[in-house]
């Protein structure tokens, strides 16, 4: 009995120190693991507020801008780049629910037969999806500010292109339309000159 007692009394101060090391170690690795996370936090904070400028590539000619002047959905999303011309990724994640909204309700909104053809339901198709991939990058916490960026620049181009078929369109029509009244001019000027000429013919 005397000899149990004696094992059990010198291994129980062994077990403690073992479990006290046990707990300092886990403790250690919690404030080294928050210290990380801190300093990563204050890297992506400095980060994602360090602004940056977009541009857009083409923008809608005087003759395409009077063509959708009714559209207001395109008008209210035009608005929405040009005040996030020069921004952050703070920002752009802080307005990412507008953004998706108004890409949503342009791609809606569509009135102008020309606009539901597969062209154009592509290019609005590809800014709505871009603005949705925003929305969703800002429920993570661990995304960067260069990824934001990265997206944010995909939909100005989305968008840089649909102004550029838009564009393409109009100066089609216009040139169509020059065209027919080149013909039409050029039959009629035929016609008053074989008149004239089956006139001053006659006997």
């Amino acid at each position: 009995m005397r000899t149990f007692e004696l094992m059990f009394n010198t291994r129980y101060p062994i077990r403690l120190l073992l479990f006290s090391l046990t707990v300092i170690f886990f403790i250690s690795c919690k404030n080294d693991s928050k210290k990380n996370r801190e300093n990563n936090a204050a890297v992506a904070t400095d980060s994602i507020k360090r602004e940056k400028t977009f541009r857009v590539k083409e923008r809608l000619n005087p003759s395409s801008r009077e063509f959708v002047k009714d559209w207001d959905e395109y008008r209210k999303l035009e608005n929405f780049i040009n005040d996030l011309q020069q921004t952050d990724a703070s920002k752009i994640l802080s307005y990412s629910d507008e953004l998706a909204r108004l890409t949503q309700q342009l791609k809606d909104s569509v009135r102008i037969d020309v606009f539901k053809s597969p062209d154009y339901q592509i290019r609005l198709n590809v800014i709505d999806n871009e603005a949705r991939r925003i929305l969703d990058m800002s429920t993570i916490p661990t995304i960067t500010a260069e990824e934001v960026y990265s997206e944010y620049q995909r939909l100005i181009e989305a968008y840089t292109a649909l102004n550029s078929k838009i564009n393409n369109e109009v100066n089609k029509s216009k040139i169509d339309a020059q065209l027919k009244q080149f013909i039409s001019e050029t039959v009629k000027d035929t016609q008053t000159i074989q008149n004239t000429k089956n006139y001053t013919e006659k006997p």
